[in-house]
């Protein structure tokens, strides 16, 4: 299972890789077996009109699962960003630059 993305917040003193490697373990109940690939960044807009920089990450979990989401509804396995049903513009155009050829 490769390619999981991640992207949050970084901690007061903490690195960019501690930070992702700390979030997919708080946010998902994976551990992270290595950091692939930087992806690169996109600005997100939020309803409310703040923009926050998402950094977005490739990696490879230890184990295949399970998810345990403790700070979302739920989560979904895509091959392809046409699959979701719902999401941003920017978010869009970011994994459309980094769709797997097929």
């Amino acid at each position: 299972m490769k390619n999981l993305y991640a992207r949050r917040r970084r901690e007061k003193g903490e690195s960019v890789l501690d930070c992702l490697i700390r979030e997919v373990g708080e946010e998902t109940g994976l551990a992270v077996e290595s950091v692939d690939q930087y992806l690169g960044h996109f600005d997100y807009t939020y309803a409310r009109g703040r923009v926050s920089r998402q950094f977005v990450f490739a990696l490879t979990p230890d184990k295949p699962g399970p998810i345990v989401l403790t700070e979302h509804d739920r989560h979904q396995w895509i091959r392809d960003a046409d699959e979701l049903p719902s999401i941003t513009g920017e978010l869009r155009a970011f994994l459309a630059m980094h769709r797997p050829h097929r």
